[in-house]
């Protein structure tokens, strides 16, 4: 499964008044497209009700819960939730979340482990904490803010934390297959970040280098540079043994913001517009497909090992096959900000 961390979000009220209005009759037309949204289910108002039925975990904010969807999209389990703010699979069954125990972006944070059913098996202190990404087998790690630099830290699965660096401005993480966490800031430097070697093995791209989004799969990861023309790069990052080797692609302009990547299993690599223009490469990097979602303001997206493309927009969940045919969304959410898939 692969992951794509955002960077310099915008506010969730600026975000949302750009998505109200055409953004929402363009998702009520992709629901059309894909079989109309899914209703509801009653179960899902159960807490931990259909844990174990869920693919797709979303964190609704604004209308305070952790919300399971099956794998065709149907509601199954919700979990209340004052302020959730990110999400991530902690193998087995659990879930890794984010959320503020007051609404609020200044809010007090606290990083819980949930395990099948809902129930806390951890909850730690985690204010400052950002950029959740799955790590290891079964942990996460993220970025804890320490201006004007980032802190890097872990947990394992059992709540043992890490210490695993400090980097500059902008930090980008993407976990890698294998247990390394791969991490990449704004002056172009990146590291991988193991628990045996905490700070890594440091390289330096030449020149400064502007990377606003960062993947990473089995097959090696992506970066994506914004040149001053204001074309898009898309540098590839191939593994051989420890080295790493640089191509670059450029992408076609895209009319609609920011890019966010997300690598599938089999070396290739979703693309999707903030505005939903949506491009597909295969492992050698040639552009395969080019469509896109009926809707504005992407927040998140999530290859999975099937090569689907899940995401979501403020206020529904919408996916692809791995043909970038629509399949059956979600269009219930209130304000959606993060998206974790569990791979069968």
């Amino acid at each position: 499964m692969g992951f794509v961390s955002r960077a310099n979000c915008t506010s969730g009220g600026a975000r949302l008044q750009r998505w109200l209005g055409l953004g929402a009759l363009l998702a009520l037309f992709w629901g059309a497209r894909a079989n109309l949204w899914r209703a509801a289910d009653p179960r899902a108002a159960q807490v931990g009700a259909g844990w174990h039925e869920a693919r797709s975990w979303v964190c609704d904010r604004d209308g305070g819960a952790l919300v399971g969807f099956t794998r065709d999209a149907w509601p199954c389990a919700r979990v209340a939730l004052l302020y959730p703010l990110e999400v991530q699979p902690g193998g087995a069954g659990r879930l890794w979340l984010l959320h503020g125990t007051q609404r609020g972006p200044q809010a007090p944070r606290r990083l819980v482990s949930l395990v099948p059913g809902g129930e806390r098996r951890l909850d730690l202190c985690a204010d400052g904490l950002r950029s959740l990404v799955a790590w290891g087998q079964g942990g996460v790690a993220g970025l804890v803010d320490d201006s004007p630099t980032a802190r890097v830290v872990g947990w394992g699965a059992l709540g043992a934390s890490f210490d695993l660096g400090q980097l500059g401005r902008d930090v980008l993480l993407a976990g890698a297959p294998g247990g390394n966490l791969w991490a990449i800031d704004s002056r172009g430097l990146w590291c991988s970040l193991e628990r045996s070697s905490p700070l890594g093995r440091v390289r330096e791209f030449a020149g400064a280098r502007a990377f606003a989004a960062f993947a990473w799969g089995p097959r090696g990861g992506w970066a994506l540079e914004g040149l001053a023309d204001g074309t898009q790069v898309l540098v590839r990052l191939e593994a051989n043994g420890r080295e790493r080797t640089l191509s670059s692609l450029a992408l076609p302009k895209s009319s609609s913001g920011s890019f966010l990547l997300a690598a599938a299993v089999g070396g290739g690599l979703w693309i999707c517009s903030e505005g939903g223009e949506v491009l597909r490469l295969d492992a050698s990097s040639r552009p395969r497909l080019r469509t896109a979602f009926a809707s504005l303001g992407i927040e998140a997206i999530v290859a999975s090992a099937d090569g689907c493309l899940s995401a979501v927009t403020p206020g529904a969940l919408m996916r692809l096959d791995f043909h970038g045919n629509p399949l059956p969304g979600q269009g219930s959410l209130r304000y959606a900000t993060a998206l974790a898939v569990f791979d069968p």
